[in-house]
């Protein structure tokens, strides 16, 4: 049977175990406002800046531990998303292969 490596959790300084991730969309303009309201919230952290998809602004945060937060007090917010998977390598738009 072979060896099997594993990545070292905490390479990334924005990733931290436990810590869930999650981004929120809002049309576009709106990405600074939606940042601000997150960063106000007591419970949610903005990870970056806001980026755009070309059809919204897209926000990235994520909640402190044991925190319950209620994502429709995001007045900004269209949709808000759970992070299952993260990625920083490969060239844009092919983070999966079939």
């Amino acid at each position: 049977m072979g060896r099997v490596e594993h990545r070292t959790r905490g390479a990334d300084p924005q990733r931290r175990a436990g810590a869930p991730g999650f981004f929120a969309t809002t049309l576009p303009g709106l990405g600074r406002l939606l940042r601000q309201e997150i960063a106000s919230h007591p419970d949610l952290e903005p990870v970056d800046e806001f980026g755009n998809d070309g059809r919204a602004d897209i926000v990235c945060f994520r909640m402190h531990r044991g925190a319950q937060p209620d994502f429709a007090t995001l007045r900004l917010a269209e949709d808000v998303f759970v992070t299952l998977a993260y990625t920083t390598s490969g060239p844009p738009g092919a983070s999966s292969t079939p």
